[in-house]
């Protein structure tokens, strides 16, 4: 009899991961067109193009040739430091903080809707994490949404450090193909 509610609480748990995919999905898209919106990198670059072409002539031209061109100095090293970044930020929150607004509110109630719907911690509402959880539930690796969360941090760390892991290794491989280029130079510049 043990098995068959095992079976049962088991098909339960999974039918309610199922329903929480579409609320994963759409809470990965709006946190994409949040994303967009709050970097507004093409916007960016069109402020800073208007200052950098428009802005800083007319102020070359009106003031003293050595002030003018400190400010076209600072204006070229701001492409450096992210100026048209900060230009993208700024115009966001002038401009798009109403559609942001929209886009927390629906954020905090598919947050709410997911916790209510699945069970599951708005912590994972994510569908790479809904899709571990229920090859957890399914497989038998896990009974319980408890056991799934531990497995799912083991694999999210696991993760994270194959990630370092790799970006070390690259790092590594691009300071030894600098060194192997830097003796090529010297052995050329011996012979």
């Amino acid at each position: 009899m043990g098995g068959q509610e095992n079976a049962l609480e088991r098909e339960v748990l999974l039918n309610r991961i199922h329903a929480g995919f579409p609320l994963a999905e759409e809470f990965e898209e709006l946190c994409l067109k949040e994303n967009k919106l709050l970097s507004a990198k093409g916007m960016g670059w069109l402020i800073y193009g208007f200052m950098f072409f428009f802005v800083t002539p007319l102020i070359g031209a009106y003031i003293h040739y050595g002030t003018g061109s400190g400010f076209f100095i600072i204006h070229l090293a701001g492409l450096f430091f992210g100026l048209p970044k900060a230009y993208g930020r700024l115009y966001s929150k002038l401009f798009n903080t109403k559609k942001l607004r929209g886009i927390y509110d629906r954020l905090d109630e598919l947050e709410r809707q997911f916790t209510e719907t699945t069970g599951i911690y708005y912590e994972y509402i994510t569908v790479y994490c809904l899709e571990k959880i229920e090859r957890y539930i399914h497989s038998g690796r896990a009974d319980n949404l408890k056991e799934a969360y531990n497995l799912l941090e083991v694999d999210l760390h696991r993760d994270d450090l194959l990630t370092l892991q790799k970006e070390q290794h690259e790092e590594m491989l691009k300071k030894l193909r600098d060194i192997k280029s830097e003796v090529s130079s010297v052995r050329s510049s011996i012979d």
